[in-house]
């Protein structure tokens, strides 16, 4: 009876790290498409959904040009190209159309380069 009962909670606490595993992966490939971006001042500030503690600021005046991604199986990406030739790309599958005409719309009064 012993060895049955070791057996089992062996089994179970596999089957409970494949659970884990799955979950945690999961919030890894979706946090990595959950970017969301504000425009504050002289600053563009780039923060995650998901990953709470994920924050990347952009000075205005260091951005040459942003556009957008659309690539397949994945969500579209704003990607950003700074004035030291540098280029970044953040996943926003959140975002709606209205939400990014909005964002062009203040970079574009900031004086970046975007798309037509």
């Amino acid at each position: 009876l012993i060895v049955m009962l070791f057996y089992c909670r062996e089994s179970l606490l596999s089957a409970a790290m494949l659970v884990l595993c799955f979950i945690l992966l999961l919030y890894f490939f979706l946090g990595i498409q959950s970017y969301y971006f504000l425009v504050s001042g002289t600053h563009l500030i780039i923060q995650n959904h998901l990953f709470r503690w994920y924050r990347k600021v952009y000075a205005l005046e260091d951005i040459l040009e942003v556009h957008l991604e659309f690539a397949p199986k994945r969500s579209t990406a704003l990607r950003i190209n700074t004035k030291d030739f540098t280029s970044k790309a953040y996943c926003a599958g959140s975002l709606r159309n209205k939400t990014w005409k909005g964002l062009f719309n203040r970079l574009e009064k900031a004086g970046i380069g975007v798309p037509k």
